[in-house]
């Protein structure tokens, strides 16, 4: 009994100092991380942009702030193409006011290069990107509680309760599209075509006839990839791009 309890505590004691050395070990990787941002936003600061784009990409993992700084690096070394795909992986997970700076941004970007805006669509659903799927969700939970409110309630008159049912009723559905759209954006895999006047194919090979051509810094929808071809859709028209023709974000 005595030996089983000692060893217990061993076992106890030994998990403790893994623990303790896993711990320190996290926090100075941490403080290196952060040392190594520091001294690329000094390196920008001092306009040594080529040289602080090189310490943005020793910074791990890269969140949208060091995304967004990388993008600055990227346009001001006139690299705009790899700005504006930077930027738009920094939108990601961006708070909407570094959403709505990268975005700007993107669009000095496209002028610097004479690309054309995206269409209203893909704006749109970017600019949806700045709600926090979790007030979307809270939204949508309290218009069904004020829709199953007034259901049950008689008290407010015939007319003014099938006015406010009917109102709750579009809330409801308009909320549900705002959800799926959102949920879709989370999951969905996009890219921005690095050059100019890329060809769309009907098939993963150039024996395939042309569907279309696609402008240079355009936003993409990634749906299928197949060795060296992308499945994509760009404004309500699918077909296969060449891997070397994108970024993905």
């Amino acid at each position: 009994m005595g030996r089983c309890i000692r060893e217990a505590i061993m076992i106890k004691k030994t998990f403790l100092v893994c623990f303790f050395v896993c711990g320190i070990s996290s926090y100075g990787h941490a403080q290196t991380m952060q040392e190594k941002f520091l001294r690329a936003n000094q390196l920008y600061d001092d306009k040594e942009y080529k040289a602080a784009y090189e310490a943005y990409q020793l910074v791990e993992p890269k969140d949208s702030v060091v995304l967004y700084n990388m993008g600055n690096c990227s346009y001001r070394l006139g690299n705009y193409l790899q700005a504006i795909a930077e930027w738009h992986q920094a939108q990601k997970d961006a708070q909407p006011s570094l959403h709505e700076m990268a975005r700007s941004n993107i669009a000095v970007a496209e002028k610097k290069i004479n690309a054309a805006g995206q269409p209203f669509s893909v704006a749109a659903c970017q600019s949806l990107q700045t709600v926090p799927l979790l007030w979307l969700q809270l939204m949508f939970l309290f218009i069904w509680f004020g829709f199953f409110f007034f259901l049950k309630n008689d008290n407010h008159g015939k007319k003014y309760r099938m006015f406010f049912l009917a109102l709750l009723f579009l809330a409801i559905i308009s909320c549900g599209i705002l959800l799926v759209i959102q949920y879709k954006s989370l999951v969905q895999h996009k890219g921005i075509i690095m050059k100019s006047n890329v060809s769309l194919f009907a098939g993963p090979d150039e024996q395939y006839h042309v569907v279309t051509s696609l402008p240079q810094a355009s936003c993409v929808e990634i749906n299928e990839q197949r060795q060296e071809w992308y499945k994509i859709r760009y404004n309500n028209m699918a077909g296969w791009v060449h891997k070397d023709s994108l970024t993905v974000i």
